[in-house]
């Protein structure tokens, strides 16, 4: 689960009471969160991810942590080898 347009100053009672019913039934809540940002309006009618506009913006830096987050939570790929009889 991504909490999506939450405001960059402050967390509100709404949102933790509903994070903690989510994991309560065993919903995986992303720490990180997709904040009320311009750019993520903006990229709707241009098309352009934050990270491409400005790497250095918080909105990069949203999408950035988020990802990595994601990447944790993958299993690690099986290295298949393939025997060869000599």
């Amino acid at each position: 689960m991504l909490f999506t347009r939450t405001s960059p100053a402050l967390k509100t009672r709404a949102q933790e009471h509903a994070r903690k019913q989510y994991e309560k039934v065993g919903v995986r809540v992303l720490e990180t969160e997709f904040m009320e940002r311009v750019v993520f309006k903006e990229m709707t009618f241009n098309g352009a991810a934050p990270n491409i506009q400005d790497r250095e913006g918080n909105a990069a830096r949203n999408v950035i942590a988020m990802f990595e987050e994601i990447l944790q939570l993958l299993p690690e790929p099986e290295i298949k080898r393939d025997t060869v009889a000599t």
